[in-house]
């Protein structure tokens, strides 16, 4: 060549996303002769997590972006540049006032690229979005999910016929942070791939082919990363593979996996484990290093090497740990079963791939083995029927929600029922009423045999029984409907008839007026003043006995169990308030045994 050539690099023509033209160049060639000036630009996951508060979403998308320095407009807040493309965010406690933020930066953005004349593509700008798609992203105000145009595009993908058409591989790397235990899904189709192995698309190919497809259909939403908040590092390892998750506040923030290496196979289950523990760390540096991170993982003898000297654990775990110094963990072992994947992927997995006929073939589902039948998945959660299916990391939680009360067993289950589950719910729900000691001290000494009780009303509110208590040398009034148990307490700021009567009507400008009022014969209720009011307003007033507070049983059982409720939850700490809100359908339960008084619904519905 005795001349510069005019061409050097070949023609590549590719249509963009408005399905237009676009002439671009291969330049492999010329870049082995350059020498690049290195300029490190912002990625994706740089910026994610500075859009946790967001609410609005802008995208612009920079015109001949080669030739513009698109740095000038990295100092305005809430504004983010990724190679040509601009990224504006809104934020506000309202849609409305992050859209008017949004509104605002875009105004700044404007003026600045004025003033440094960067030219934008008027063709792919979208303002003012509460979603937008960015780089086979769908960034939301809940979190991050996997693009629809990508899952599409692998669905409609064929199987591959040979080795050079194994793109399925590549182009799911892309999503890996959405798809846990990925590694080991594609275990099967990335041994076809090995030098000398003959290419054989087997039945185990296929079924990993199309879970694969599945689990991007069934993708979780990713939580934005908070610098604020605790960092939860969960790892996990199997005989061909390493699995990581990065929590916050429960929520998955990324996930991770990749095969093990030949030689690693080999290795003991002990350095598997820690291999995985250097690999989640690793793999979220960006997140990880500089941090308190609590590291959890089911393996027990990990804890004890981790403990010990450096110069006392073996030479491979040695080299493990070395590179585990410049990490501040915290690392705490969690059973197996208790670890929280989000959702339970093997679970899921049985569910819609089937059951075995043996138990014993799924000992991590063993437990569920019983309701195999009734369970299903409803928007990537596992129910059965309608009551989802509680992991065993939040079961203390669910059954603390459900005492906060101290409501007996039978309000108890009555309120799981139905909403969750868990093999052996009610045996446990049994056993927390029967070890609180608050609920112990405060159970009758001698329980008395049941009353014969008045005979309900033929329909909600219209028989109902009330009665006058004091908590603390505070007045209350309790109504209760005969049919349905719906409870009204009420605080009395004076304890007389006129008080007790402008609570009744406000209660029957909700209700409406019932036909039968039961109570005792307290001065408040035997005054004229009230009998008048019962007699103008319809309604039939019956007193019990003096001296026989049982002929108003009723009321004066809800009294028991309110007075009751209010003094150990003002002895737990807790708020007794609350605790009436939880008890207002509930009360008690051994009112009633008939399927009728099950109703538990408000009087007005």
């Amino acid at each position: 060549m005795t001349e510069p050539s005019k061409w050097v690099s070949q023609m590549a023509v590719e249509k963009n996303r408005m399905e237009k033209l676009r002439i671009c160049i291969d330049p492999q060639p010329l870049n082995t002769a350059l020498m690049r000036e290195h300029y490190k630009l912002p990625t994706l996951d740089d910026v994610l997590p500075k859009l946790a508060n967001a609410k609005i979403f802008s995208r612009l998308d920079v015109r001949e972006a080669y030739w513009h320095l698109t740095e000038a407009l990295g100092d305005i807040e809430g504004v983010f540049t990724i190679a040509d493309d601009i990224i504006v965010a809104g934020c506000g406690r309202t849609n409305e006032e992050a859209l008017i933020d949004n509104d605002r930066k875009l105004k700044k953005l404007f003026q600045r690229c004025n003033d440094h004349n960067i030219l934008l593509n008027e063709e792919k700008k979208e303002v003012g979005l509460t979603e937008i798609t960015f780089h086979g992203h769908r960034i939301t105000r809940e979190g991050i999910k996997v693009d629809d145009v990508k899952v599409k595009a692998i669905h409609e993908m064929p199987c591959p016929t040979d080795v050079r058409r194994k793109r399925l591989c590549g182009m799911v790397q892309y999503m890996a942070k959405f798809l846990p235990d990925l590694a080991n899904d594609l275990a099967p189709i990335r041994e076809l791939t090995k030098k000398d192995v003959p290419w054989i698309w087997s039945d185990e190919c296929n079924m990993a082919f199309q879970r694969v497809k599945k689990r991007l259909t069934e993708a979780p939403i990713l939580a934005y990363f908070d610098v604020n908040k605790e960092v939860v590092l969960q790892v996990d390892s199997s005989k061909s593979g390493l699995g990581a998750v990065l929590l916050q506040e429960g929520k998955p923030v990324e996930f991770a996996s990749r095969a093990l290496k030949p030689s690693e196979c080999n290795w003991a289950q002990i350095e598997k484990e820690a291999l995985s523990m250097l690999y989640g760390l690793e793999r979220f540096d960006q997140y990880t290093y500089g941090r308190k991170v609590i590291v959890q993982n089911d393996h027990k003898p990990l804890a004890a090497i981790l403990s010990k000297p450096l110069s006392r654990a073996p030479k491979r775990l040695q080299d493990i740990m070395m590179k585990l110094f410049r990490y501040d963990i915290e690392f705490r072992f969690v059973k197996g079963v208790n670890l929280q994947k989000i959702p339970n992927y093997r679970l899921k997995r049985i569910i819609n791939d089937g059951w075995p006929q043996h138990r014993d073939t799924v000992p991590y589902c063993i437990t569920v083995f019983e309701w195999r039948d009734e369970l299903s998945i409803q928007e990537g959660i596992v129910v059965k029927g309608e009551a989802i299916l509680i992991p065993k990391l939040l079961r203390n939680e669910m059954k603390n929600r459900l005492h906060s009360a101290h409501l007996g067993y039978d309000s108890m289950i009555r309120r799981a029922r139905g909403t969750i589950f868990w093999p052996g719910m009610a045996k446990e729900i049994k056993q927390i009423t029967e070890l609180c000691e608050i609920c112990q001290e405060s159970k009758p000494k001698n329980q008395r045999e049941p009353l014969i009780q008045h005979s309900d009303g033929q329909s909600p509110w219209t028989k109902i029984g009330m009665d006058l208590f004091e908590i603390k040398g505070r007045p209350y009034l309790v109504v209760i409907d005969y049919f349905s148990n719906f409870t009204e307490v009420d605080y009395l700021s004076k304890t007389t008839s006129g008080q007790v009567m402008t609570i009744l009507k406000k209660q029957f400008a909700r209700f409406g007026i019932p036909t039968t009022i039961v109570s005792d014969n307290g001065p408040q209720i035997s005054s004229d003043e009230f009998r008048q009011f019962t007699t103008k307003w319809g309604i039939n007033h019956m007193v019990s006995s003096p001296n026989h507070p049982q002929g108003n049983g009723k009321a004066e059982s809800a009294v028991k169990v309110i007075k009751n409720m209010i003094k150990k939850t003002l002895q737990d700490g807790r708020d007794q308030y609350e605790a009436l809100l939880n008890c207002e359908t509930h009360l008690p339960e051994h009112w009633s045994q008939s399927d009728r008084n099950n109703v538990r619904r408000k009087p007005d519905r």
